[in-house]
């Protein structure tokens, strides 16, 4: 019985390859890890995936390590969460190109509201407060519904376990502090908010 699967889709048309490959064990599974090297899922593209996950029954955990430039949108990657109706951990394991962090002020983008009944765990490693990683926040906020925890840890994620410059302390300082600001007037008191 297959409960386990790293998927890594490196194109924008592999993850829905690789899905629609694996579609036959997808309600088995309950650990799904997908490292996508682009945020490859743009609006139009996100019905085009749905239409091949199949209900994602017995997923518990799901990790989504991916790498973004500026301030790519997360919000088509919400089609996995939706597809997964007894998801409870959700971490988003972002790898930032370059020197392109950045507060963009964009108009917002909205994922369609779907209640997620199991979700108590929400794990954004590498946020910086941009605006793509404010808008998956406000949309587990919307709808989770049993959600406790939401942890956030601002450090580079290809850079954990490593040395660090002095550039890169500084940058993960400015990071926890908006991360605090920006979060702490956002997530209501009922809800553990843990910044490492």
């Amino acid at each position: 019985m297959l409960v386990e699967v790293l998927l890594s889709a490196w194109f924008r048309n592999s993850i829905r390859n690789v899905i629609s490959g694996i579609s036959c064990c997808l309600a088995k599974l309950e650990f799904l890890s997908l490292y996508a090297s682009k945020l490859a899922i743009s609006e139009s593209q996100e019905e085009g995936i749905l239409d091949y996950l199949r209900q994602l029954t017995n997923l518990k955990q799901f990790i989504l390590v991916a790498c973004a430039s500026k301030d790519d949108s997360l919000i088509g990657f919400t089609s996995f969460i939706r597809a997964s109706p007894n998801l409870e951990k959700f971490v988003l394991k972002l790898q930032w190109r370059g020197n392109d962090i950045v507060h963009e002020d964009r108009e917002s983008k909205k994922a369609l509201s779907f209640l997620l009944q199991h979700l108590r765990v929400v794990e954004s490693l590498g946020y910086y407060g941009r605006r793509s990683e404010l808008e998956l926040v406000e949309y587990f906020l919307e709808n989770a519904v049993v959600l406790e925890k939401i942890i956030v840890d601002p450090r580079d994620q290809t850079m954990v376990g490593r040395p660090k410059k002095l550039e890169e302390i500084k940058k993960e300082k400015v990071a926890k502090v908006y991360a605090k600001k920006q979060l702490k007037e956002l997530i209501p008191p009922h809800i553990e908010l843990v910044i490492k």
